[in-house]
Parts: structure tokens; C-alpha cells; sequence
């Protein structure tokens, strides 16, 4: 481990960030600095969650599963392709298919920033893209906190 990456976690320790969740991020495969990151965004996020500035939304999704992914795993011959099939119609029969979305709050109203769906059951947990869209969520209350400081300048010049 480098040096700033072991003054990056410690300093985030101080700061409060759980190590829970760094740890489970590794544990997932992240590597450190993907780790780090994704535990800051995620704290980030659930601290604006409790200030009901930002939300994610898990819903049960309707459509179907896409498949067409198995195409780009290589040598894989049909046998193997209808078992890999069969494995996941049999998951998703048990825990259904899943979307996921972030979402701002723009005064009184929610607007969705971002949405990803077809997951199996809870796999979306640590995928990438929950913390992806939690992501574009903190980048949208930032750019709008942004565009009212500006406003706010703008009328104290007048």
C-alpha cells in the first residue's frame, strides 16, 4: 500500500468514514482507490438521504432479462450458454428483476438523475452502479447548490 493511499484511509477513519464499508467495497473485488471512493460517495450520500436532499429507489422492474451478454464471454459453446440460462431464469423466478434509480430533490419534487434495471434480485448491492448513480446525485446538489450561490450573488450586486 503507498503511502498517500494509508494517509487517504486513515484520514477518512478520523473523518468518521466506516471502515465497514471500505471493507466490504475490497471484499467486493474494488481496488483500494475504488474502494475509497465508493465508501466516500456512499457516506456522502446516505448523509444527504437523512437531510432529505437525495434518495435511491430499488423497484421491482417488469421487463425482461438481456441475455445478449453471454455473447461476449468468449469461447462458450451453446450447451454451456443454456445452463448459464437456466441458472439465471431459475434466479430470477425466486427473487425477481430489479431497477434502481437516484433521485434529488428540487423543491417539493423528486427528479430522477439516473436509473439502471434487469438486475437479479439485490446483485445491484456494490455492483458499480449504485454508487455510480448515488455519484450523479451528490454532482447534481452540488451543481445546483452551485447556481444558487451564483443567483445569490448576482442579486446582492443589484
Amino acid at each position: 500500500m503507498s503511502k498517500e493511499t494509508e494517509e487517504l484511509i486513515y484520514t477518512d477513519i478520523l473523518k468518521g468514514i466506516p471502515t465497514v464499508e471500505y471493507f466490504d467495497y475490497l471484499n467486493k473485488g474494488y481496488s483500494m482507490a475504488d474502494a475509497l471512493r465508493a465508501a466516500r460517495v456512499f457516506n456522502k450520500f446516505c448523509e444527504l438521504e437523512q437531510g432529505d436532499k437525495v434518495r435511491f429507489q430499488v423497484d421491482e422492474y417488469e421487463g425482461e432479462y438481456d441475455f445478449s451478454y453471454l455473447d461476449t464471454w468468449g469461447e462458450m459453446t451453446e450447451g454451456m450458454k443454456k445452463v448459464v440460462k437456466r441458472r439465471i431464469a431459475n434466479k430470477i423466478k425466486k427473487h425477481g428483476l430489479s431497477r434502481i434509480s437516484a433521485h434529488v430533490r428540487t423543491g417539493e419534487e423528486w427528479r430522477e438523475v439516473g436509473a439502471m434495471s434487469g438486475f437479479v434480485g439485490d446483485e445491484w448491492k456494490h455492483s458499480g452502479f449504485d454508487i455510480n448513480l448515488m455519484q450523479a446525485a451528490l454532482y447534481e446538489v452540488e451543481k445546483e447548490s452551485i447556481e444558487a450561490l451564483k443567483e445569490s450573488a448576482n442579486d446582492t450586486k443589484h
